[in-house]
């Protein structure tokens, strides 16, 4: 579950349920997070941080797409992130893709 609440506990709000959100960064009023469950899949993910109720979080990239991007940030409607699913056989590259499209090996 990914919840935002004030620093003194009050105002709580879920925004997402069912993820497990292992990294997360906020811009520009979106919660962007990596998420690894085993009943809905990994991926990235964004939701809305001012959302007031439970949202279906938008996929950004998803296990299906054979890329494991835990480590990301988010420039404008950019996404740059890390492959390093295979970092153990020496396969691991730096890729971008605007959200909504596919994604691009930059090296």
């Amino acid at each position: 579950r990914l919840a935002r609440c004030r620093l003194d506990g009050s105002d709580k709000v879920v925004l997402a349920e069912d993820v497990d959100p292992t990294i997360i960064t906020y811009t520009d009023g979106m919660v962007y997070f990596y998420s690894d469950t085993l009943t809905k899949g990994s991926g990235l993910f964004s939701v809305s941080a001012n959302a007031t109720q439970t949202q279906t979080p938008t996929t950004i990239l998803d296990e299906d797409s054979g890329l494991y991007g835990t480590n990301f940030v988010v420039v404008g409607d950019k996404v740059y992130f890390v492959d390093y699913k295979n970092q153990l056989s020496g396969k691991c590259h730096l890729y971008e893709m605007t959200i909504g499209q596919d994604p691009t090996q930059v090296r």
